[in-house]
């Protein structure tokens, strides 16, 4: 009697392909929680892409990257690499790929630029922020106006000019000095979606531009000074308003 192949019997599961495209590289990305990780996967997305665009994909594309809708995929993987670069401080090729990316579309529908100024004020290069703040002199988004009043601040110190932007950021949306004072636990993810002038963007902005705040020698303690007035007036409840006041000027101290 032959003895049979216990292997006739097993089912053999077909293999999952291998990722190789943009898409497939942003999908793994988005799955993983180590960040060394998501960098590398949005590498390769960037570097799929080209095989696909063609090496000179930038120049070809630039100035209306998104309106091309093969490009949009790269597109996603380098703005979601640049803030990835933001966060571990690697500030050199975060500017890289937000410039690139403003190139390919200066109208900017991703939002390129928050992340940019952001970088550009912890890189301390100023000329190049007061020129991307003229770009879009009608953006009302608290990473503008906040950032702005923060840079005057830095430049001034406790200034009319800077007081005056501070003034007109807190018009635009009078709920950040709440979030950054810290007397709200903030959440562990971004608010989806983030509007403008409400609860969601102060949020948004309190998470991603706090330690900007906090690493300027004094700028807490100003915005406390020059917006204590308009807090009370705004805020119904006095006791709440006081603790906001009182705790922008000490809540980043050890």
């Amino acid at each position: 009697m032959t003895k049979g192949n216990n292997n006739d019997n097993v089912i053999k599961m077909p293999q999952r392909p291998s990722p190789n495209t943009a898409e497939d590289f942003i999908m793994l990305a988005e799955k993983s929680d180590d960040d060394e990780e998501i960098m590398d996967l949005l590498r390769k997305a960037i570097e799929a892409a080209k095989q696909d665009l063609g090496q000179n994909w930038e120049a070809k594309y630039q100035g209306r990257g998104w309106e091309a809708v093969e490009t949009r995929p790269v597109m996603h993987a380098m703005a979601q690499l640049a803030t990835e670069l933001r966060w571990d401080d690697q500030l050199d090729e975060a500017l890289s790929l937000c410039r690139r990316l403003l190139k390919l579309n200066p109208s900017d529908d991703q939002g390129i630029r928050y992340d940019l100024a952001g970088c550009l004020y912890e890189a301390g290069q100023d000329d190049e922020l007061e020129k991307l703040f003229a770009q879009y002199p009608d953006e009302v988004a608290a990473a503008f106006k906040y950032t702005r009043a923060l840079l005057y601040f830095r430049q001034d110190g406790a200034s009319s000019r800077s007081a005056q932007a501070l003034i007109e950021a807190f018009k635009c949306n009078i709920h950040v000095p709440v979030f950054l004072s810290d007397i709200v636990d903030l959440p562990q993810e971004l608010p989806d979606p983030i509007g403008i002038g409400d609860d969601s963007e102060a949020v948004a902005y309190a998470m991603e531009y706090c330690y900007l705040w906090a690493d300027t020698e004094g700028a807490l303690e100003w915005m406390s000074d020059e917006l204590a007035p308009k807090l009370r007036k705004t805020i119904a409840d006095p006791e709440i308003a006081n603790d906001i006041i009182n705790a922008l000027k000490g809540v980043y101290e050890d």
